[in-house]
């Protein structure tokens, strides 16, 4: 990694904190210990992504995962909605997309994450409040 590249995404980090911290509505309120926290996390995080070699491996199989779920999703959705369902959202003008691709395609997933959200939660698997 190039010395640039950690001192560009290390200036952004603690930028984007300190316009969080200018524009709040109460700064003296600030709970600064779960926001150091939630720093130090962060680059725990980071460094167990960069620097682990089986984490990667353990983020490509939940990617996998999802896709399969995403695959399955659009799989009933073309099956239920035919070819408004099916992989036509493309326009041959790239900054162009279709209204029936957030309908057809997006909306479908969004509606299945949360029923496994809601049935996971049922189960107790997923905390409440």
């Amino acid at each position: 990694m190039e010395a640039g590249f950690v001192v560009h995404s290390l200036v952004g980090f603690f930028l984007l904190h300190a316009v969080a911290w200018a524009v709040s509505e109460d700064r003296r309120t600030v709970a600064w210990r779960p926001v150091i926290a939630g720093m130090l996390l962060t680059f725990g995080l980071g460094l167990v992504l960069l620097k682990a070699p089986y984490a990667k491996d353990v983020f490509l199989a939940l990617n996998g995962a999802l896709n399969a779920l995403e695959k399955a999703t659009q799989d009933g959705t073309a099956f239920v909605f035919g070819f408004l369902g099916a992989d036509r959202c493309r326009s041959p003008k790239p900054t162009r997309v279709r209204a029936s691709c957030l309908a057809f395609r997006a909306l479908p997933l969004v509606l299945v994450v949360s029923a496994l959200s809601a049935l996971l939660f049922h189960w107790r698997v997923l905390p409440g409040s």
